[in-house]
């Protein structure tokens, strides 16, 4: 039994033992996922009600949180989670000190695939590809997640469906040799954009794995450590 805890402005909550890596959003806003160490930790919350129109009692009022699920991974610390938010779903996606890519079921609290040496060294990003409310999409395109690693090679990001055993696509154009640099999926699923550490971001052609562009502003910096596409 887990118990609940209050999280009321201004009262000291005990930290995390270890660092938290990631934290993501899961079905629907209900629950946060967040990696700390070698385990990831499922929590169910719940805020104030926000229609209160007395200040006092909502100012007064308090939100509540409980552990709802821990599941231990096989690596020494979890780099990085991904997890579909915009519609109800139990796969999340996790990536370990280990080099390895595991995917986990929440719902049932089982590991159900892992990709051993996903790359040559071990993944800092995954994103996982959910689509857009305003773009039409097939279901199997709901399948495919990337990760990004660096390497003495130049980095690679790689495109997975969870239904096959090896990755289906490699993205190389970038630079990526030290730091962690975002990936991210186009609402239309069609293209995937990644940083650089030559002061660029790329765009790639998830279909072709070519590049179609490489932005590149006056005053960044050494490394555009993550990427976003407008919602629409």
């Amino acid at each position: 039994t887990h118990v609940e805890r209050s999280a009321k402005a201004g009262v000291a909550l005990t930290p995390f033992i270890h660092e938290v890596r990631a934290a993501r959003f899961l079905h629907l806003d209900r629950f946060v996922l967040l990696s700390a160490g070698a385990k990831l930790l499922l929590y169910r919350y719940w805020l104030p009600d926000e229609c209160e129109t007395n200040d006092i009692k909502r100012l007064a009022a308090e939100g509540k949180y409980k552990l709802a699920a821990s599941f231990a991974c096989g690596a020494q610390s979890v780099n990085d989670v991904a997890c579909a938010n915009g519609f109800v779903s139990h796969v999340a996606i996790v990536a370990g000190s280990n080099r390895c890519v595991e995917v986990l079921d929440v719902g049932a609290g089982r590991w159900v695939r892992r990709w051993e040496d996903a790359h040559s060294r071990p993944v800092h990003t995954l994103a996982l590809a959910s689509g857009s409310k305003y773009c039409a999409h097939p279901r199997e395109a709901y399948e495919l997640f990337a990760s990004a690693a660096a390497d003495s090679d130049g980095g690679c990001v790689k495109l997975w469906d969870l239904r096959a055993s090896r990755c289906v696509r490699r993205f190389s154009g970038h630079a990526n040799r030290q730091h962690a640099v975002g990936v991210a999926f186009s609402p239309c699923m069609r293209y995937l954009a990644t940083g650089s550490e030559d002061k660029s971001a790329y765009l790639y052609d998830t279909r072709m794995g070519t590049v179609l562009h490489r932005l590149r502003e006056g005053g960044a910096g050494d490394v555009v450590s993550d990427v976003s596409f407008h919602p629409l």
